[in-house]
C-alpha cells in the first residue's frame, strides 16, 4: 500500500462499520432501532460500492430512491452503529 494515511481515510469508516456488524453478528435485535442501525450499516456500504460504477440496471432504482427520498426530506443519520440513540 503506497499511501497508508489516504487509504485509511477514504476506508477508516467502512472498516469501522463492517467490523461493527461483524462483532454484533450474533446479537439478538431486541429493538427496532437495532434492525434499523443495522440496515442502514448494510445500505451506506452499498451506496458507497456502488456509487462510482455504472451499473445500468440500478439506474431506474437509484433515480426513484433519489426521488423518494428528495419529497420526503429523508437525511440519513451520521452515526455510528455503536453510538447510543
Amino acid at each position: 500500500m503506497a499511501q497508508p494515511r489516504a487509504a485509511a481515510a477514504q476506508l477508516g469508516a467502512r472498516l469501522v462499520e463492517y467490523l461493527c456488524r461483524v462483532l454484533l453478528h450474533n446479537t439478538p435485535l431486541t429493538a427496532p432501532q437495532d434492525l434499523a442501525a443495522l440496515l442502514a450499516s448494510y445500505a451506506r456500504d452499498a451506496k458507497v460500492r456502488i456509487a462510482y460504477v455504472e451499473l445500468p440496471a440500478l439506474a431506474g432504482v437509484r433515480e426513484a430512491l433519489e426521488q423518494a427520498s428528495s419529497r420526503s426530506g429523508f437525511r440519513t443519520a451520521k452515526r455510528p452503529c455503536w453510538a447510543a440513540a
